[in-house]
């Protein structure tokens, strides 16, 4: 089942020799990052009323993916300075969103993890996205839905 796209009417199947071509190649980009847009600002207005930013929120979600995570880690998955990183890691300290605890191995490790507050608030930030995702998935269809997955983690690795 094809879906209804921003960018030329409906999509065409792509032809094995065709899917690399500029033109597809361009579509697919244009259409990743306007979806990219529109789930942003989904989660912006949940953002908002919390008095958080994008960044704020991409410290939460890799805590949440990945609980346990150190400030080293934190510091190497963001493209933000140290500073940076230790200044959004203090106000979701003091706002009680995140929590820290001593590594077991090595105590002068600060390992990170979400707070029962923290967790409410990762909830609300996926309840803002879950329809519109939920809804492209059921136009799409399961094939659709595991090719994109293919896609999107191929883009996340940093393959070019």
């Amino acid at each position: 089942m094809a879906i209804d796209s921003p960018f030329g009417g409906r999509p065409r199947p792509a032809h094995a020799s065709l899917f690399l071509r500029d033109d597809a190649l361009r579509r697919g980009s244009a259409g990743v990052i306007d979806a990219a847009r529109l789930i942003l600002a989904d989660m912006d207005a949940v953002l908002d009323a919390e008095g958080l930013n994008r960044s704020h929120r991409d410290v939460l979600a890799l805590i949440a993916a990945d609980p346990g995570l150190s400030m080293g880690a934190l510091q190497a998955r963001l493209p933000l300075s140290k500073q940076n990183v230790h200044r959004l890691t203090a106000t979701l300290l003091e706002r009680e969103l995140i929590r820290q605890e001593a590594g077991r191995d090595d105590r002068r490790r600060r390992l990170f993890y979400l707070t029962e507050a923290g967790e409410a608030l990762d909830r609300r930030l996926f309840d803002a996205v879950r329809g519109r995702v939920k809804q492209a998935y059921r136009q799409a269809g399961p094939e659709a839905v595991n090719g994109f997955w293919l896609v999107v983690e191929a883009l996340a690795a940093g393959g070019r």
